[in-house]
C-alpha cells in the first residue's frame, strides 16, 4: 500500500522552517526556499534537522 505525505503548513510554521532551512543551507537563497511547496520545504528541513543532530 502506498502512502503518501502531504503537508499543509501554517504560515507561522513555513517561516519557522524557512529560517531553519535558510540558516543551516548556505547555498540556498530565501528565492529558491520561497517557492518551493509544502512538501519539498519539509523534505528539505528533515534532511537538515538530520545533519545537525548528527
Amino acid at each position: 500500500m502506498l502512502v503518501a505525505g502531504y503537508y499543509f503548513l501554517k504560515e507561522r510554521e513555513r517561516f519557522q522552517k524557512e529560517r531553519a532551512v535558510l540558516d543551516s543551507m548556505t547555498g540556498m537563497t530565501e528565492s529558491e526556499v520561497a517557492v518551493m511547496d509544502d512538501r519539498e520545504l519539509m523534505e528539505i528541513y528533515q534532511s537538515c534537522k538530520e545533519l545537525v543532530t548528527a
